[in-house]
């Protein structure tokens, strides 16, 4: 999470060049993806194809409910920021791993400034001072709050900021206290802190204030030889990751009985297919023998989702509008949803030799494996944040998890980066409607489209991909007339009026200016 003070571009490239050390493929191949057939070619007889760009939405279809916890965000840092786009704020990040709720006290871990203990999540000195922190900035904002549960076996013991933990000798017994799931006859055993306790804590201070509350296995666990290297030093076992987290499900459902269980809380593809690293994989998928272990105790898939692409040896999620990151940058989200879209990484090219297509990939796990589910994506973003194309990427992604049944979502505002444009983008789904329709576009790798319905309006948002300014035939089918208001993210880091449109005979032209992202709110005449 924001407040957690990782360098998450630096920390991520080390994950991912340790978890690939493991698996046998290309990471960070480059390469491009099949040429998609484009509308002005010819058919057979020799006659050109119709090249109007097209988007089309029926009005009449059946809704489907958005979730608002897809409008999720990471920490407090960003929330004025974000206006009355928050409907989730996660405590969660890496030093959540190790959070000592008692001492209100964490350890760095391998982020910034390097093990130490200290008080960073909180300057309250009050047991739980960092949760009731996301507490209280959700009940002023209506918003739900998503809480992990520590699961690593050892939590910060103090606050004292003086330094790598490692200089202390026997560190481990001075520096940390040992944690466990419960208590045992009412009492926490001597120099222990008990999770169950914690949890208790954090439903009744979520009652007090009637916020929602939710709670996560731990978080990132196949990668905590890097992000906690004075606690673990060995890789996870899918036996031992499994047990563990059937004791803490166990566990919170007798503290929290009404609460949502999320889990693994997974990043990146190495672990949620094979656990990075573990021992006794023996070829079995680990997602799917995760959730069949689980099924009934784990109540949401949670994984996170960074995306793992370059172009010209430069990730999409760094701060950089160069323009050939900028063009695979707002290509990239269509790996959440287009079948027809090859992303130029690793688990295309040498993993699943397909599409990601993830949204439905991680259904399909579900389906599978535990039927009822539900998925969460509690860290994302695609980089260039401060840049046009950051926009794009955000508005598209989110789209996706918006309308696809996504449970919840948060978004990660990476570090040493700004957020202007990503967060213009956030902000713009305030204006979203509660349900989803489907709607599509006749060329998704120039103009991308997600629809809505609010009461008897439509709204849409769309996605301008291309580097020009494209005129777009929107079809409405079961909607004659209508009066569009627009409002528009384009070169600035802000939305703005633009003209609105008036629609007849159900057909409007739509300009959809380069590297922009536009909301239409159709208002039947």
């Amino acid at each position: 999470m924001a407040a957690s003070g990782t360098d998450r571009g630096q920390m991520r490239a080390w994950i991912v060049l340790s978890c690939f050390a493991l698996l046998a493929g290309c990471a960070g191949c480059e390469g491009d993806s099949p040429r998609a057939t484009t509308q002005e070619e010819e058919t057979a007889e020799g006659e050109p194809v119709d090249d109007t760009l097209r988007i089309t939405v029926d009005a009449r279809a059946e809704g489907r409910p958005i979730s608002p916890y897809v409008y999720g965000i990471n920490g407090l840092a960003d929330l004025e920021a974000l206006g009355p786009y928050t409907k989730l704020i996660r405590f969660g990040g890496n030093r959540t791993s190790n959070y000592n709720w008692r001492a209100n006290a964490s350890n760095s871990g391998a982020d910034p400034p390097g093990h130490q203990n200290d008080a960073y999540l909180s300057a309250r000195e009050e047991p739980g001072g960092a949760v009731l922190d996301v507490l209280d900035a959700a009940q002023a904002r209506g918003a739900a709050a998503l809480i992990t549960v520590p699961m690593l076996g050892h939590v910060a013991a103090d606050r004292d900021a003086d330094g790598d933990v490692a200089q202390t000798p026997e560190y481990l017994e001075t520096r940390f206290r040992r944690s466990v799931a419960r208590s045992q006859g009412g009492a926490c055993e001597e120099g222990a802190v008990c999770q169950d306790e914690y949890v208790r804590f954090v439903r009744e201070a979520a009652e007090e204030r009637g916020v929602t509350v939710f709670f996560a296995l731990d978080n990132e666990p196949s990668s905590w030889t890097v992000t906690h290297p004075r606690l673990r030093s060995e890789a996870l076992t899918y036996a031992e990751l499994i047990d563990t987290s059937r004791e803490y499900a166990a566990m919170i459902r007798d503290e929290a009985p009404g609460a949502k269980i999320f889990g693994p809380v997974s990043f990146g593809w190495p672990a949620m297919t094979r656990l990075t690293g573990a021992s006794d994989a023996r070829g079995r998928h680990f997602i799917r023998t995760y959730l069949r272990s689980l099924r009934g105790r784990v109540d949401v898939l949670d994984v996170h989702w960074y995306p793992d692409v370059r172009a010209d040896g430069v990730s999409v999620t760094e701060d950089t509008e160069d323009d050939a990151v900028a063009r695979l940058r707002m290509q990239v989200p269509r790996s959440l949803h287009d079948p027809t879209y090859l992303e130029p990484s690793w688990i295309v090219e040498d993993d699943l030799r397909g599409s990601v297509k993830l949204l439905d990939r991680l259904q399909t796990w579900i389906d599978g494996s535990a039927p009822g589910a539900e998925i969460a994506i509690t860290e994302w973003a695609y980089g260039g944040a401060a840049h046009p194309s950051g926009a794009v990427a955000v508005a598209d992604a989110l789209g996706a998890m918006a309308t696809r049944g996504v449970l919840a979502a948060c978004y990660w505002p990476l570090t040493n980066q700004a957020h202007d444009h990503a967060f213009a983008a956030l902000r713009l789904y305030a204006d979203f409607g509660p349900e989803a329709i489907d709607a599509a576009s006749s060329d998704l790798s120039q103009v991308g489209v997600w629809g809505s319905r609010d009461g008897e309006a439509l709204v849409l948002v769309i996605i301008g991909r291309a580097d020009e300014a494209l005129d777009v035939e929107l079809r409405v089918e079961g909607m004659d007339a209508a009066r569009i208001l627009r409002r528009v993210i384009d070169g600035a880091p802000e939305a703005r009026d633009a003209p609105a449109l008036t629609m007849g005979g159900g057909r409007v032209t739509v300009p959809v200016p380069a590297r922009s992202v536009s909301l239409l709110r159709l208002e039947p005449a």
